[in-house]
Formats: structure tokens, sequence, C-alpha cells
């Protein structure tokens, strides 16, 4: 059996109405004194996203519609009406319930569309004002007008709050299944783990795998990035930069274990855990004439190599042109994902492979 409450503002105490209590599709929503009876255009459910996204519907008792951002807009100020739930859900009628930083015991009902919440326009505290979906309010603005509560029962849970992926790639090491040709030949993995608060555990090995004579089987210069996406079509990349002596010597395994903070994680978490899915991409050089370009090819090869983890990183990059160690730098902003050419002096027999591990995944979200 269906439960159905009324959500109220802190701003003025008013309620989302459905305006004249409306069934028809797309009528538009507002923030209306609570009635005493005949009130179903103030009474909402909360229905799990099917899809188990941590989102939820907020459907009607009078119709059965959803709370839905108009025309399916990103744009802040964009209208909410109701309208039928759509199969599968869409973002825009895909909602999350996060509480108020403040401590005030309201709560934030934040879009899966855009990450926009849901506001009351021009912060009016009359009657019969429209509702809008806006961006947060921060700082020394006041947001009573997009601080709600449930009057008579509790918001479902808020969305994840931290997501897991583990060990994609080729399997563990050192006995893992290969992948390249000659002195390509590879063996990788990674995990990761991202939480709300911008936190981040990124593991990994990459290991040359060309285990015949050194001189056919050469040094490798290597990334490993750990991919994540958001419902805005982002990437956020942990990308590991290093080289590794020619196999089967030793060194020729390298790991990695990091730990930090990602601010455009937690900036951005809303869409990422919405979207729950990430990848591994590896990327490796390797020349057959190493005993001449052991000096200026892998300089030149570590100059794209860095050039490829700015291009990969949204949060953190850890790298090492030894393979021994790693630092965090500095933060960079990209929308795509470019491999970069091979350098124009590179020798004949020169080779560079780029693959994806694996295809995109849902993370285990807690």
């Amino acid at each position: 059996m269906s439960t159905f409450y009324s959500i109220e503002s802190k701003l003025s105490g008013n309620v989302i109405d459905i305006v004249q209590a409306s069934k028809a599709s797309g009528a538009l929503l507002d923030a209306f004194p609570p009635k005493g009876q005949d009130n179903d255009n103030q009474l909402w459910e909360f229905v799990a996203d099917p899809a188990n996204t941590g989102f939820y519907l907020i459907k009607s008792k009078l119709s059965g519609h959803c709370v839905d951002i108009r025309n399916n807009s990103n744009e802040a100020g964009a209208p909410l009406d109701v309208f039928p739930q759509q199969n599968p859900a869409r973002p825009n009628q895909l909602w999350a319930f996060n509480p108020d930083p403040a401590g005030s015991g309201y709560f934030f009902i934040r879009s899966m569309s855009n990450g926009n919440v849901v506001d009351i326009e021009g912060a009016s505290k009359q009657a019969g004002v429209n509702l809008d979906a806006f961006p947060q309010k921060s700082g020394s603005v006041n947001p009573d007008n997009q601080l709600w509560k449930v009057t008579n029962g509790n918001f479902p849970g808020p969305v994840y709050t931290s997501l897991s992926w583990g060990d994609l790639g080729t399997g563990p090491a050192p006995n893992s299944p290969t992948v390249g040709s000659d002195g390509n030949k590879c063996a990788y993995q990674a995990s990761l783990t991202i939480a709300q608060d911008g936190s981040f555990k990124f593991a990994g090995y990459y290991q040359n795998r060309g285990d015949v004579w050194w001189g056919t089987a050469p040094p490798q210069a290597f990334t490993v990035s750990f991919i994540v996406f958001d419902t805005g079509h982002n990437a956020y990349a942990f990308t590991w930069i290093g080289s590794v002596p020619s196999a089967p010597q030793n060194g020729s395994l390298i790991t990695w274990n990091q730990s930090g903070k990602a601010p455009l994680i937690a900036d951005n978490w809303f869409g990422i855990a919405a979207k729950n899915s990430a990848t591994i991409r590896c990327y490796n050089t390797y020349d057959e004439s190493v005993w001449q370009v052991l000096g200026d090819w892998f300089s030149s090869i570590g100059a794209d190599l860095e050039m490829l983890g700015e291009l990969f990183l949204q949060a953190y990059t850890g790298s090492s042109s030894s393979g021994d160690g790693g630092d965090l730098s500095d933060q960079v902003r990209v929308k795509t994902i470019t491999l970069p050419p091979l350098p124009k002096n590179a020798p004949a027999g020169a080779a560079a492979t780029a693959r994806n591990a694996a295809t995109p995944v849902a993370g285990l979200g807690k």
C-alpha cells in the first residue's frame, strides 16, 4: 500500500502543490498553503528508481504523474511540472534528498539531470508562487526557498555516499593474461573507491610481459587510467604514468596505492553517483631499436605521456618517471580524452597501442 506525504517549505510553510489541482500532463507546480481536505494535489509518494541509481521519483496522489523539469531543460529557473512517468525513468524526473549542511533538519531536493534543486521562484512567501529548478545557493545567500521537509514522515535515504570498482583489467599479477603483442605485451589492473567528500583510494599494477630477450622486449613507457563518468558526459580519471625495464628483469612489475581527496569528485558527486559507470584505459609504447633511443626517445615519450595524463585528468594524477613512486599533481579540467601521437622523430620500429581493458561497468554503491 502506498504512503503519501506533504512536502513543506522552510521559507513559508507552504507545500508543493499542483496548480488548480489539475490532472493534466504538464500541469505546473507551485508553493501553496496546506489544505485541510481535498488535498490529493499536495500529497506525494517517493518511488525508488527501478534502475537502482539511489534517486527517486516523486509521484502525485492526484494523478500518478511525477515531478518533472519541463522539457528536460538544464537551464537555471526551468519550471517544474507533473508528467507521466517515463520508462526507463529519465533524469529530469529523478531526485535525491540531501541534508542541509547547516544542520537545519531540512533538505535540498536535487535533480539527477543537472544537479539543480527544487526552488521557489524569487524566494517569495506568497501563496501560489511557481516552483523551478535552480542551482543550489551557497555562501551567505539564504537558501530557505530551496529547503524542504516531509511534514508527516521522512525523505528516503540519500544517494550513494561511496562507489567502489574492484580489480578491473587483465587479472591479478603476476600470472594474468597478456594484451598486446611482441614488445607491447603487458598486464595491468586497477581498483578505485571514491566517496561523496572527494576522498579516494586508487591502486593497481602494470607489468611488462614481452618475456623474450631484451633486444626484442624493450622497456615500456605506459599510463593506466581509471576513468569515471557522470551524467553530464564528463570524465574523471585517475592516471598512473611510469616506465618499466625489459622483461623479465627485476622491476618489470610496478604497483601503486594512492589515497587522497579530489575536490572535483566532491563538487560533482551527485552526477557521478547517478551515472555509476567507470572503465580502464591503458596506453603503452616501445621501440625495438632500444640501444639507440634510451635517451632522447624515452624523454620524448615521457613528455607525451605527461600530456596524456593531463588530458585524461579531472581529479588527480599519480605520476612516476621510474615507476617507484608518485606525486599528486594540480587539478586539470578537461572535456575530452585524447591519445598523444608518436613523436615525429620516433625511429623505425616504434609502436604505440591504446586499449580499453573493460567496457563501462557499475560500481558497488553504499
